[in-house]
């Protein structure tokens, strides 16, 4: 858990210095190891805040400089909160078969990743689309789009 809680962290804290338009090289490794120290928990809510910040006014339109090319702040966004709502689904005590989320957030992440997977499965980001049921769940079908078994 503690790497999930590190990965997330540094998530977190990239989106800090990307949605102040600053590149990559400019940021270089100081976001690279532990960032999760002593405390977790608290490493993590510290970094929600700040992320929560860097989110103010003006941050959806900046130009956000990632690796795979320039997003809008608002695009770059979306994807972190898809992002981590998939680590939630993947890592949830380790086994993914009990793992529930808010709807409400499912059904916000089913366009953010129907736009990602446009744009990204034919580079190896997400697996194939899997079949599901008809009357499979909103989570299922939110799984199941990215290539992952529910």
């Amino acid at each position: 858990m503690r790497q999930i809680a590190n990965h997330l962290i540094g998530e977190n804290l990239w989106a800090v210095e990307l949605l102040q338009g600053r590149t990559i090289a400019k940021v270089g490794n100081r976001l690279d190891g532990d960032l999760a120290g002593d405390n977790p928990a608290g490493a993590y809510a510290s970094s929600v805040a700040s992320a929560c910040v860097a989110c103010s006014s003006g941050a959806m339109e900046t130009v956000c400089h990632l690796s795979f090319g320039d997003y809008s702040g608002s695009d770059y966004g979306h994807a972190v909160v898809y992002g981590h709502t998939h680590s939630r689904l993947g890592h949830r005590h380790g086994d993914r078969s009990n793992a529930r989320l808010d709807p409400v957030l499912v059904e916000a992440c089913m366009p953010i990743a129907e736009q990602l997977t446009a744009q990204f499965r034919s580079g190896g980001a997400f697996g194939d689309n899997l079949p599901v049921d008809a009357d499979a769940d909103l989570q299922t079908r939110l799984l199941a789009l990215v290539g992952r078994k529910p």
